[in-house]
């Protein structure tokens, strides 16, 4: 018989990662937001660790950079992230959680 709990890594990581995106939006109902995609919400766990550039957001995500550009603005329109001019280079923008996120 076949094993009925799967060992792979991918189903702990996907049940955490739903976890994460129940709990993220239980906390914006909470308070007052709308919800947000699960694809915003892997944009903003991606900045909440730490990865700040589109690129680089995108190439984590495994999507094109026109997708994250699109999801960033649809997030921004939210008040949840801001882009920023990066420190280091003036022709770049990184992504923050904005006051509002």
């Amino acid at each position: 018989m076949a094993n009925a709990h799967p060992t792979h890594l991918l189903v702990p990581l996907l049940r955490a990662f739903i976890w994460y995106d129940e709990g993220l939006q239980a906390y914006l109902r909470a308070k007052g937001w709308n919800k947000v995609t699960r694809s915003q919400s892997m944009v903003m766990a991606a900045v909440a660790m730490g990865c700040v550039k589109p690129s680089d957001i995108a190439r984590l995500l495994g999507v094109s950079r026109q997708a994250i550009h699109l999801t960033i603005g649809q997030m921004i329109e939210m008040d949840l992230l801001e882009l920023v001019t990066d420190p280091n280079d003036r022709r770049a923008k990184t992504v923050t959680i904005s006051k509002g996120g």
